[in-house]
Formats: structure tokens, sequence, C-alpha cells
């Protein structure tokens, strides 16, 4: 150290006795803004964790008062479900109608179905059908 400055540094490198410039206010921006990001992160962790996550679970409702005949075949409106708390899509319903020959099968596809949402289809059948022979069901469906 030379002997003609006043400045005496200590032994982590640091001047003693001159003290650190304010923060500038860009310094103080990068300190609000990785606060708020952390604040973000923290905050929807817990939300997820708090929120209650059902995986795609489907309820199906055939509506047999309202069963109709039309044309010679009959028309039954069905309601399809999503109870999950996700939307789903490509969800693909059967529908199998147990008669005294070969059954009768009917396929469809909904495009998107959200969380709680509910998609109400009108199925085709050539036999009547009843709630002891009919059998509609999710077969699959996507998560996106």
């Amino acid at each position: 150290m030379s002997e003609d400055t006043d400045v005496i540094e200590t032994e982590t490198g640091r001047a003693k006795g001159k003290e650190d410039p304010a923060p500038t206010a860009l310094v103080w921006l990068a300190r609000f803004l990785s606060l708020g990001a952390l604040l973000s992160i923290v905050s929807y962790l817990i939300f997820l964790i708090a929120t209650d996550n059902r995986p795609a679970q489907f309820d199906i409702k055939s509506d047999f008062a309202a069963l109709r005949e039309q044309g010679g075949r009959y028309v039954l409106p069905v309601s399809i479900i999503n109870d999950s708390t996700e939307a789903v899509t490509a969800v693909v319903v059967d529908a199998v109608l147990k008669t005294s020959g070969e059954p009768e099968e009917m396929s469809l596809t909904l495009p998107l179905l959200g969380e709680g949402e509910t998609a109400r289809v009108e199925i085709v059948f050539d036999s009547r059908p009843t709630p002891d022979t009919l059998d509609v069901d999710v077969s699959s469906y996507q998560s996106p």
C-alpha cells in the first residue's frame, strides 16, 4: 500500500472508511423484478398444491324418457359429462345395443370436452333401446 493515500484496505480487499454507493434505479428494478418472479413461482406452486386435480372421468346419462321414433329408427338423447378438472380432446364414445341378433354398434368422436362440460348428442338405432340392452361408454380420449 502506498503511503500517500488515505484509504486503508482491509483483509477482504474493500476500502475501509469509504461507503458503498447507493443502489441505482436499475439495481432496484432488478431486485423488484426478481422478487416478483420468485413470489409468482411460489404462489403458482401453492395454487397447484391447493387445487383439486381429478383425472378424466365421465358420467354418461341416456334420456330414455325422450326416446323417439323417427323414420322407422329410434333416436336417443345422451349426455356425456366431463367430471374431471381438465379438458380432454378426441373423446370417443361407443354405444352398443344388444339385440336378439347381432348387436348394433355406433361410435362418435367429440373434438373437445372442457372441465365440467356436458355434451348432448343423439344416437340412432334400428331397434328400440332399453336401459338393459344399451351400453354407452367412453372408450378413449386425449389430454391436451
